[in-house]
């Protein structure tokens, strides 16, 4: 079970999003910060192709972008560091299939303490290709000292 979609269960920042060339929040229902706790071991932000999704071939130049704002309380109030997080397509075109991840963002864990509240936003470079994407909180096992 080496590098599982573990998808914790209603905790998704976006689940079916169409990606266009605007880089925009979650949809409708999915757009809350989530709370990230340090105690869940190491997390990532992980973007995958959404399931039952035709393959799809993300063309030569295109880029996707993961975007993620953290801050210290749910309602976005003391907003801290932003990070960006882009997939680009530099050599060939590439083809993805249903549940294949394109980005995972590892957070930093000094982050995780000061900023806990995370929210997202995506989009793509590119207005030759959309297709729909899901991104949860992704829990990446590791040992404790």
């Amino acid at each position: 079970m080496w590098n599982a979609q573990v998808r914790p269960h209603g905790e998704y920042f976006t689940k079916n999003k169409v990606l266009d060339d605007n880089v925009s929040p979650g949809v409708e229902g999915y757009d809350a910060n989530i709370r990230i706790d340090a105690s869940q071991g190491g997390t990532a932000i992980r973007m995958v192709v959404s399931q039952d999704q035709l393959p799809i071939t993300v063309p030569i130049g295109t880029q996707v972008i993961l975007e993620i704002t953290c801050s210290s309380d749910a309602e976005g109030n003391n907003e801290g560091e932003i990070f960006a997080r882009v997939y680009r397509n530099s050599n060939d075109e590439e083809t993805f299939t249903s549940n294949m991840a394109l980005i995972d963002y590892i957070l930093p864990e000094s982050m995780i303490l000061k900023y806990p509240y995370i929210k997202v936003r995506s989009g793509m470079g590119d207005d030759s290709v959309s297709f729909n994407v899901d991104i949860f909180p992704h829990y990446i096992s590791q040992p404790r000292r």
